[in-house]
């Protein structure tokens, strides 16, 4: 089982899913978020992966 949580620049968790293993794309809706930097953490069992992203509107 991988999880993917989407964090705001102080840290906040903003969105948290579950993702299938077998699965190689995940869609976030992040139509109620505003434009800014925020941080993607992708965690499977054996390894946390976290990215900045920035969201344009």
């Amino acid at each position: 089982v991988n999880r993917l949580d989407l964090y705001d620049i102080q840290g906040k968790v903003l969105l948290s899913t579950v993702v299938n293993q077998n699965s190689n794309n995940v869609s976030l809706d992040v139509s109620g978020l505003n434009s800014g930097i925020y941080f993607v953490k992708v965690q499977s069992k054996d390894n946390l992966y976290t990215k900045k992203v920035q969201i344009i509107k």
